[in-house]
C-alpha cells in the first residue's frame, strides 16, 4: 500500500512538472523551461546533467531502477523528461546534444513498452512517435533500429517493422545477425491469426512472400 501511494504521488508530481514545462514551451520561455526540466530530471532520477549526457541508456535504466528489474514508472518519467530536455537543446540549436537525448529517450521508452505489463503510468505513444520523427533525421545505430522494429511489432504496425528489417539488410552491416532477427520476426508473425496480420498492414500472403525474399539474402 505504501509503495502504491508513493508511486501515485510521484506520478502526480511528474504530471504537474510536465504541465509546467509544456506551458513554458508554449509561452516561448525557453530559459525558464530549461531550468524546470533540469530540476525535474534531478528530482525524479537523482542523476546529474552530466550523467544523462554521458551514460548509456541501459546504464541510466539500471541506475534509476536501483539495479533491479526495470521500474516502468521511473523509466517512463525519465524518458519523457529527457525528451523535453532534447526539445530545449533543439530550440537552442544544439543539434548533437538534442539527438543524443532523443536517442536515449526513445530507447528507454521502448524498453518500457516491451515490458508489456500494466503500470500506473502508461506510455504516450504519440510522444514516442514524435521522438521517432526526431531521431530518424539522422543515421541510427543498429540497437536503436532493432528497438524500432520491436516497437512497431509490439504496437501492431507490422508493415513498418518489416520496412526496418529490410533497411537493415540494405545497409550491409552484420547480415548474419540481421537475418537471424528477420527469421525470428517472421516466426512470431506466423503464429498470429490472419486477421491480426491484416490489421497490422502485413497480410499473410505478404508475410510468406517476404520470407521467400529473406531467403534470397
Amino acid at each position: 500500500m505504501f509503495q502504491k501511494d508513493y508511486i501515485m504521488r510521484m506520478i502526480e508530481q511528474f504530471t504537474t512538472a510536465l504541465a509546467t514545462i509544456i506551458g513554458l514551451k508554449s509561452a516561448d520561455k525557453i530559459e525558464e523551461q530549461q531550468l524546470v526540466v533540469n530540476k525535474a530530471l534531478y528530482d525524479f532520477t537523482g542523476l546529474s546533467e552530466a550523467a544523462m549526457e554521458t551514460l548509456s541508456y541501459k546504464d541510466l535504466i539500471s541506475l534509476v531502477s536501483g539495479f533491479k528489474e526495470i521500474n516502468p514508472v521511473k523509466c517512463y518519467i525519465m524518458a519523457e523528461l529527457m525528451k523535453e530536455k532534447a526539445d530545449v537543446y533543439e530550440r537552442l540549436g544544439e543539434t548533437d546534444q538534442a539527438y543524443n537525448l532523443y536517442l536515449k529517450s526513445f530507447n528507454i521508452y521502448v524498453e518500457v513498452v516491451l515490458l508489456n505489463k500494466s503500470s500506473e503510468l502508461e506510455p504516450n505513444y504519440k510522444t514516442i512517435d514524435q521522438t521517432i520523427h526526431k531521431i530518424t533525421q539522422f543515421p541510427l545505430p543498429y540497437e536503436t533500429q532493432k528497438l524500432r522494429l520491436y516497437y512497431y511489432e509490439q504496437t501492431m504496425k507490422y508493415d513498418k517493422a518489416e520496412d526496418i528489417l529490410f533497411e537493415l539488410l540494405a545497409e550491409g552491416g552484420d547480415k548474419k545477425t540481421v537475418l537471424a532477427e528477420g527469421n525470428a520476426f517472421y516466426e512470431r508473425l506466423l503464429k498470429k491469426k490472419p486477421e491480426e496480420l491484416k490489421k497490422g498492414n502485413l497480410p499473410i500472403d505478404e508475410v510468406l512472400e517476404s520470407i521467400q525474399k529473406l531467403q534470397g539474402f
